[in-house]
């Protein structure tokens, strides 16, 4: 997410290295200081991982973190959960 020339050309690198894998798991981090994303960073592989998720994947677990502890959420349970704080990973599994 730093705002360098090789910006594009490494979230594309990423996207392509991810889609020629297919993995069986995906993890999101939605964990601000784990993105460091600032106002004038390029968020193609933000938009892409959404419709790319929504595709191909389906929520498996949720982790709710509030520190010192963590909410684990698994399973049908995941999908109807609410999240309630604002650093989570999400755990999704390919259909």
């Amino acid at each position: 997410m730093e705002t360098h020339g090789y910006r594009l050309i490494m979230q594309r690198e990423m996207i392509r290295e991810i889609e020629q894998a297919s993995p069986k798991y995906l993890l999101f981090i939605n964990i601000h200081t784990s993105w460091l994303a600032y106002a004038e960073s390029e968020k193609l592989i933000l938009a892409w991982a959404n419709d790319y998720a929504r595709k191909y994947y389906e929520l498996a677990g949720v982790v709710e973190l509030w520190p010192p502890e963590a909410n684990y959420i698994w399973g049908e349970a995941a999908k109807t959960y609410k999240i309630k704080s604002r650093l989570n990973i999400l755990i999704l599994e390919r259909r």
